[in-house]
């Protein structure tokens, strides 16, 4: 009782605070255009008269201004550059008639005077020189005449496209925000969803084609047709950003709730009109509840905008395949998007800095709504009654439990970031996904530390006094720590402002009859609350949150018949390890972990040791068709030791084949050292027939990445032990090589890019018979003309070499013996065929077949290539090589080269080498080479680049 009416005082005092200094209403910018939009040319000219009223203590002499549409002028744009990060091309390749721009006539003052100013920031902000100050509290109007160029949208959803729609977003100027002290909040479209504005009273006059249908987040006063076209009037109130949509078929509904009027063309083909008018009913109530009313005539639900911001999982397959009910599938979609515009319209956060709180709110209420509404929902839903699915430990999880699951996605490989990192700065997985999911997750789990109740009246609090407000982080903190008598600066502190991760472990038990005695460790020193649960036989008989425990502490509790203690049981906090969490108090075995062999692959399940089995198979021209069975721990989330065991049976060669490797991963830091690897691996397969080798390899290896996450920078160190063993039989004859072991040191260094692609290595390789070092570099640059070059140089010398008698160990041209067995060969021994014209480009790097193609001495090779149309290009290599005992030679090859997925599927049509004229010789169709890739996680990686 007296913490209840504690916490009502806090809220009470904090109430009154927060409306007697707020209450206070500063000068409004005000925002008048017209604007006419052009069907033929895809161009709005605009007439703009802004005024700008200085809100700030200071006196401001320039002023800057957003230019959004300008991001799509060039290829060195902000965003251009944003899209090769992610590697797309789209603007790189962009011809000049589809680019969007602004073309700025004249900015004039209100004395009729023309103002100086020009673009800064990556041509999308605007500095406009004022004529004289602008006084703390003054006002002062310009004039600006300019017009828009649209781009499509192929780039962004934003512009327009054939079927004569458009989608109108940040497209006139706005005001940039300042901070005061001479600083200015200038950032530029990085397609990010954050244009930072300042809210406007704004009027806009537009004029477009006639016969399309318009809807908007600002209210329409008016709409009327003439001749040649529309005249629409649209008017807003603290607003931000006008965002228009122009359809030539009416696709929105405006559905008249109790609580707002909701504009929307969100809609289910499989679920009635009527329901989803119940829905929509059903959501707005549940927002305003949570939220308070929508401060504005209406709100814009679009389709367009769920698909920016999509409810990543499960609910995208395919549309034949449909897990979940039609009626919760619209109420999540529509709930995300509606959550998303409501919050976007009336708080006015930094969305690049400060983007956490909105992404908390927004998730932490979806969590809610489904454990109110739809508390026995399943992650895979329908599925997961399904034949061969029911079993999996992902059957069984909650749909809330999707939350932790993809944020520990990217926890476990280390790319986690802190909440209050910049949204320019996260990689994509984390922008779109796992630090939103995070976000919500933290506001569940104070909410599960502090109380429902205070952390959703605190929700609420904070909304209503902040709506239509400029507000930071430490106004939300504020409200929430006054909204309970726990200290809860462990979320801000901890949980949101680092990247630390979470995991806690029962140490030790001591029992007793009637209490039992706890030793808990924070294994990673992030001091955060624990729950710990009591069982008995799978019930819960108590529950306790412990606090401050830095190191470790020891804590008692009553026994209450428990017969097992779990940590985190109820999975709230996202924990970064939970398979540690169990302590059984009978047994002599205290983590009690019983073992399940499961088909596939499965979440993880922390109180089963789970292995896991799959049927596979590989090829080889020797081995044939190798079905066998692979036998693993890899769950779906990234863990450090992993074991993995294929053994296969050959067809080919009537015998077991296969491979085994053991792998321990240790992440360290996020830039520097990142990553140590120690693995131990072995291999058995056939390298011709009747001939055996088999291969183990101990490694370890060390990884170091820059600060900037985002970078595609890396280095590498590794050092294995390669021990290979062959054996051969019947009439195949003896090996001059039979068994041999090569120690190999690599350095690495990588920045992979679709604009700029660098490589290189520098690899000693040392054995009983031999000593030799390699350089490797490669070099792609695709520029303005969208001419893309390639070069690689490779350079070879043996410092040692006993094995003058054969070419077993030489440098190559073309095709490596690959004696450390690093190559996937389709038919390594092959001198002629189909499967001899194989190539991987390593070593000289040819591609037509030359005599007298090694060098047991040095070589040193230069590979080029430049794209004639598309991936057609012309290629060409040229080195020296030298043996002992004989003179360099120059040798050569050029020839087409069709590159339809670098690296992965290329062929090579020789023309003109140091044989000759090539295409006149006979049998040319022998000397046409390829390059394939059959691994799928090799192939997967080229569709995650982009987001990891």
């Amino acid at each position: 009782m007296l913490k209840t009416k504690k916490t009502f005082f806090y809220k009470a005092i904090n109430g009154l605070f927060l409306l007697f200094f707020l209450g206070t209403s500063q000068a409004q910018h005000t925002n008048a255009i017209t604007a006419t939009l052009d069907g033929e040319s895809k161009e709005i000219s605009i007439q703009q008269q802004f005024v700008y009223a200085n809100n700030s203590n200071d006196s401001l002499s320039t002023l800057y201004f957003n230019d959004w549409t300008h991001a799509y002028t060039n290829k060195n744009t902000a965003l251009a550059k944003r899209f090769a990060d992610e590697f797309k091309k789209s603007i790189h390749l962009a011809k000049d008639y589809d680019r969007g721009y602004t073309d700025i006539i004249s900015i004039v003052s209100s004395g009729y005077q023309g103002l100086i100013w020009e673009r800064v920031k990556g041509s999308d902000i605007i500095k406009i020189e004022l004529g004289r100050p602008l006084a703390s509290g003054a006002s002062t109007s310009l004039f600006l005449t300019y017009t828009v160029k649209l781009p499509p949208n192929k780039f962004t959803p934003y512009g327009y496209n054939n079927k004569n729609e458009y989608y109108l977003k940040d497209w006139y100027l706005t005001p940039a925000v300042y901070n005061g002290n001479g600083e200015w909040n200038l950032y530029s479209n990085k397609n990010l969803e954050d244009l930072f504005t300042s809210s406007t009273n704004s009027t806009i006059n537009l004029t477009y084609p006639g016969k399309l249908y318009l809807t908007s987040n600002f209210y329409e006063e008016s709409n009327s047709e003439f001749p040649n076209g529309q005249h629409a009037i649209l008017k807003a109130t603290q607003q931000k950003n006008c965002d228009i949509i122009i359809t030539p078929v009416k696709t929105f509904t405006k559905h008249i709730t109790p609580h707002l009027t909701i504009n929307t063309d969100i809609e289910a083909i499989r679920y009635g009109e009527i329901s989803q008018g119940i829905s929509i009913n059903r959501v707005a109530k549940f927002i305003t509840e949570n939220l308070g009313e929508f401060p504005h005539q209406q709100l814009m639900v679009s389709e367009l905008d769920y698909n920016k911001d999509p409810l990543y999982g499960i609910n995208q397959l395919p549309s034949f395949i449909r897990p979940y009910d039609e009626q919760f599938q619209f109420e999540m979609k529509f709930l995300k998007t509606t959550l998303t515009s409501w919050l976007k319209e009336t708080m006015f956060l930094d969305p690049r800095k400060e983007k956490w709180v909105s992404d908390a709110i927004i998730n932490y209420l979806m969590i809610d709504y489904v454990e109110a509404h739809y508390p026995e929902q399943k992650l895979l839903g329908k599925l997961s009654k399904m034949w061969g699915v029911k079993g999996l430990h992902l059957a069984k999880m909650d749909f809330n439990e999707q939350y932790s699951f993809l944020y520990m996605l990217s926890a476990r490989k280390n790319w986690n970031q802190a909440l209050t990192t910049p949204n320019d700065s996260l990689i994509k997985f984390n922008q779109k996904i796992a630090n939103r999911y995070k976000a919500g997750l933290g506001l569940a789990y104070l909410s599960d530390y502090i109380g429902k109740g205070e952390i959703n009246n605190g929700i609420k609090i904070f909304y209503e006094n902040y709506q239509l407000k400029e507000v930071h982080p430490e106004d939300f903190k504020s409200i929430l720590s006054s909204s309970t008598d726990k200290n809860v600066d462990w979320f801000f502190n901890e949980y949101v402002s680092t990247d630390k991760r979470i995991d806690f472990k029962i140490k030790k038990v001591f029992k007793s009859k009637d209490s039992i005695q706890i030793v808990l460790k924070n294994k990673t020193g992030t001091n955060v609350p624990i729950s710990l649960f009591a069982l008995k036989k799978d019930s819960i008989v108590s529950r306790h949150w412990f606090a401050n425990i830095t190191t470790q502490k020891v804590f008692t509790i009553p026994r209450k018949g428990a017969d097992k203690l779990v940590l985190n049981y109820d999975h709230k906090i996202p924990e970064f390890n939970q398979r540690d969490n169990w302590k059984t108090l009978n047994g002599f075995f205290s983590s009690n972990k019983r073992l399940k062999f499961q088909f596939f692959k499965d979440a993880e399940a922390p109180n089963f040791t789970q292995v896991f089995y799959v049927p596979v198979a590989s090829f080889n021209i020797y081995d044939g068709l190798t079905p066998g069975l692979r036998i693993h721990n890899k769950t779906l989330l990234e863990r450090p030791f992993i074991y993995d065991f294929s053994p296969s049976y050959s067809f080919g060669e009537k015998s077991l084949v296969g491979y085994g490797k053991f792998n321990y991963r240790k992440y360290h830091e996020k830039s520097g050292l990142y990553v140590s690897n120690y693995s131990l691996g072995g291999s058995s397969f056939h390298f011709q027939e009747n001939s055996r080798y088999s291969k183990i390899t101990p490694a370890i290896s060390f990884g170091w990445r820059p600060d900037d996450l985002m970078s595609n920078k890396r280095e590498f160190i590794s050092l294995r032990f390669i021990n290979v063993f062959r054996s051969i039989g019947g009439d195949v004859g003896e090996l001059e090589e039979p068994d041999y072991s090569v120690l190999n040191a690599r350095y690495i260094y990588s920045n992979r890019g679709i604009i700029n692609h660098l490589t290189w290595f520098v690899d000693a390789q040392q054995s009983n018979d031999f000593t030799k070092l390699a350089f490797n570099l490669e070099y792609r640059k695709l520029f303005e003309n969208n001419r893309q070059f390639n070069v690689r140089f490779f350079a070879g010398k043996f410092l040692r070499n006993k094995t003058n008698s054969n070419d077993y160990f030489s440098f190559a041209l073309d095709r490596p013996t690959d004696y450390l067995f690093d190559y996937n060969y389709l038919g390594r021994s092959e001198n002629s065929g189909l499967y001899s014209q194989q190539i991987i480009i390593a070593e000289g790097g040819f591609k037509s077949k030359l005599d007298n193609p090694f060098a047991n001495d040095w070589m040193t090779t230069v590979n080029t290539s430049f794209n004639l149309w598309r991936w057609i290009e012309l290629y060409g290599d040229a080195g020296f090589i030298k043996n002992t005992g004989a003179n360099n030679r120059f040798v050569y090859d050029s020839g087409v080269r069709l590159n339809l997925v670098t690296d992965y599927f290329e062929l090579y049509f020789p023309l003109y080498s140091s044989n000759g004229w090539e295409v006149a010789q006979p049998n040319y169709e022998e000397k046409i080479r390829f390059i394939v890739t059959l691994s799928p996680k090799t192939l997967i990686g080229l569709f995650t680049r982009k987001w990891f």
